[in-house]
């Protein structure tokens, strides 16, 4: 006697079906898993450390880590801040707020090759103060001192921000003129020959020493240097300071 099939799980096809059905859950599941655009769990980290693996050993190594870093940025904002002070020194002139020699002749240069580059005028006044001799001697070194300060303090009064003023030596001064042209070096030389002649220095018990200077100019676009611009300038501010006592006597 044959019993009837109850089970359906028996059944022709079933058993693939349910077979396939559980392949293709699997699949979609292993997809899922291993899909480009799941989701990635959240990891946190401090300094590349993996928050699992910040023991309380770590964490005080750190601390300390992170205290010396921010104590070398410290030393070494401090070190930076130093070298542009004695950079600022090693450029001024040791008695006045303008620039030595050194740092002007180098000023010279870099605006000389601008204006070779750019063929644009510059101009060189050079200053002579006159009398300064005469002013150690007859009210000592102490005027004379103040004497340079007033002159240097009328000249960056009324020169631009631009324009660069120097000592080149004793009561000897150069003023850059970036982009001025003959007539407006000339202009400008004879307005600060003015305005410190107008200025006179006042001495105490209310008395004033006159002061003056006597200037040479050179304007330039191109030159062979700038000791070249600068000699020629002394030159002729020499020629005009032998012209001005033939003119006196």
């Amino acid at each position: 006697m044959v019993e009837p099939v109850n089970n359906q799980t028996n059944l022709p096809g079933r058993e693939p079906q349910r077979r396939g059905t559980a392949m293709r859950a699997y699949t979609r599941q292993e997809a899922a898993t291993h899909s480009p655009s799941a989701a990635p769990r959240d990891e946190v980290s401090i300094m590349g450390i993996p928050q699992r693996d910040l023991t309380p050993p770590v964490q005080v190594a750190l601390q300390q880590l992170m205290a010396e870093v921010h104590d070398l940025r410290q030393q070494n904002d401090g070190l930076k801040n130093r070298v542009r002070e004695l950079e600022g020194l090693a450029d001024t002139d040791p008695l006045l707020p303008v620039f030595n020699r050194r740092a002007f002749m180098r000023e010279l240069k870099r605006i000389l090759a601008f204006a070779t580059r750019h063929n644009m005028p510059a101009s060189l006044v050079y200053i002579d103060m006159n009398r300064f001799k005469a002013i150690n001697d007859e009210h000592g070194h102490a005027v004379g001192d103040a004497a340079l300060k007033h002159v240097v303090n009328v000249i960056k009064d009324h020169i631009r921000e631009t324009d660069i003023l120097g000592r080149l030596g004793g009561d000897e001064f150069g003023v850059l003129l970036p982009a001025a042209d003959a007539k407006g070096a000339e202009d400008k030389a004879k307005h600060l020959e003015a305005i410190i002649a107008a200025h006179p220095l006042r001495l105490t018990g209310g008395r004033h020493l006159p002061l003056s200077i006597t200037y040479g100019l050179r304007t330039f676009t191109d030159a062979p240097d700038a000791e070249a611009i600068l000699a020629e300038a002394d030159a002729r501010m020499l020629t005009r300071k032998s012209y001005q006592t033939q003119r006196d006597r």
